[in-house]
């Protein structure tokens, strides 16, 4: 895909936000698979601000290799604290 991928998707997450905020007081039942693209989806934003962020620092190739690995196990975590998923084993099952 091209470099405007974060502008092909922009207006379709924007859409999926406003559904969600028009329906906030329902419960959606999302199943599993959802959770899994919604971690992928916003994992992917935030490794991609999360380069922005490096680059303006400079900084060297092992310490963004660090950081990347530590969102993505803190989001892994954070996952597993509030609904018992393991997203690995998610991943697995998917």
């Amino acid at each position: 895909m091209s470099s405007l991928l974060g502008q092909k998707l922009d207006p379709i997450l924007w859409d999926i936000s406003g559904v969600l905020l028009d329906e906030y007081e329902i419960k959606p039942n999302f199943p599993d698979k959802s959770l899994f693209s919604a971690m992928h989806i916003f994992s992917s934003v935030v490794m991609d601000k999360m380069y922005e962020r490096q680059d303006k620092l400079n900084m060297p190739q092992s310490t963004r290799e660090a950081e990347a690995f530590t969102f993505g196990k803190k989001l892994r975590e954070l996952v597993m604290e509030y609904t018992d998923i393991d997203s690995h084993e998610l991943a697995n099952r998917l």
